[in-house]
């Protein structure tokens, strides 16, 4: 075999190389904290009841913002968001049509390019301890981020909405309908929803609603279980 055949097959071995690194599906790094923090502040804003807030909610598309369905008492009434001091009004919201699930859809009649919407991880898996984020307005707090983990990915059975998995993150009322996203992805893998303690030991998680039972993602199978207690909603 001859120095320049030899040459030509190793030349030809890294081309190919380097064409099959083209095509292969690329990996995004982990979301570090500030990023996480960035993504969510761009994307949260507080939901009102004529001038009082009562929960928090998040972009999804252009004219929908997502929130808890606990914090809609009726449809089609008159709520507000307020993103950076400035008023939107909701003019209808598509809840839940199944009794234990926790979220809402607002519609706004207009848009608002300054409120970036956050990506749905329909196809996210969970894992135990898959690192979190979540951003909102733990009352009588402004604007608050909180950082942890997956804790459990089994539903609680005793609470208020079946929460779907539970993370370890402060929190407290106002904060519910908060997005929760996976630190791996940068997507929303949930709705903050309530507090789930148990009183003997008293130990404390949050329940969320998973993305994935709401009807902005399809085919959800849910596990069976149950344990701690319902505190009660945020």
């Amino acid at each position: 075999m001859t120095r320049s055949f030899t040459a030509a097959i190793y030349a030809l071995a890294i081309i190919g190389f380097f064409l099959v690194l083209a095509v292969l599906p690329a990996h995004s790094a982990p979301l570090t904290t500030k990023q996480a923090g960035d993504t969510l502040s761009g994307s949260v804003v507080e939901f009102l009841s004529g001038s009082r807030r009562v929960c928090t909610a998040f972009k999804i598309s252009s004219r929908q913002f997502m929130t808890a369905k606990h914090c809609v008492t009726q449809v089609n009434r008159e709520y507000k968001i307020d993103f950076n001091n400035r008023m939107s009004f909701v003019r209808s919201i598509l809840v839940s049509g199944v009794d234990k699930e926790d979220w809402a859809v607002a519609n706004v009649a207009t848009s608002n390019d300054k409120i970036k919407s956050l990506s749905l991880g329909c196809n996210d898996e969970l894992y135990l301890g898959m690192p979190v984020a979540y951003a909102g307005y733990p009352s009588p707090l402004e604007l608050t981020m909180g950082l942890g983990a997956v804790t459990s990915v089994t539903p609680v059975k005793p609470s208020r909405s079946n929460a779907d998995f539970m993370i370890d993150v402060a929190a407290a009322p106002g904060a519910s309908g908060s997005p929760v996203i996976s630190l791996d992805t940068g997507n929303v893998i949930g709705i903050l929803t309530e507090g789930i303690r148990n009183r003997k030991t008293g130990f404390f998680m949050v329940g969320i609603e998973s993305i994935k039972s709401t009807a902005q993602c399809d085919d959800v199978v849910k596990p069976e279980v149950a344990p701690p207690e319902y505190v009660g909603p945020f």
